[in-house]
């Protein structure tokens, strides 16, 4: 129970005794008799009708907070699709850069074993050096 209903039923409680008691005007000194026993009555009628009123209006508010609740958690699972469908679109684009990528990778790798292979080539034929120093700076890169 927390610390506002533990204070609410406190003010409730005493609110009713305090209305209880301008009510209720009984004298220590009265003996009992059927008129005592009606006077009796009333304030617990009384007092009945505040706590039915009072339990209404708890239920009121458990409403209204079911309300507030059932508002954000339809508000929650909406951002948690719009959040799932941004991570997939997410991997979907990661995976076709990666794919993008190994494709580049392969055309650019392909072509550049030929021209190695021919710089190799080149070098081994005769060239003067000044054109094996050109090689020798191709390979190197």
């Amino acid at each position: 129970m927390s610390t506002k209903v533990k204070y609410n039923v406190f003010i409730f409680l005493l609110l009713t005794l305090v209305v209880m008691g301008l009510i209720w005007k009984e004298s220590p000194y009265q003996v009992f008799s059927p008129a005592w026993a009606m006077q009796a009555l009333i304030p617990l009628l009384i007092f009945l009708l505040i706590i039915i009123i009072y339990l209404i209006w708890l239920i009121i508010e458990i409403r209204s907070r079911e309300k507030l609740l059932s508002a954000q958690l339809t508000s929650s699972k909406k951002l948690y699709q719009e959040l799932e469908e941004a991570r997939e679109q997410a991997q979907a684009a990661n995976m076709a850069k990666s794919q993008f990528l190994a494709n580049m990778s392969h055309e650019i790798r392909t072509p550049m074993i030929g021209i190695l292979g021919a710089v190799d080539l080149l070098a081994e034929s005769n060239v003067t050096d000044e054109q094996y120093e050109n090689i020798e700076i191709i390979r190197k890169c």
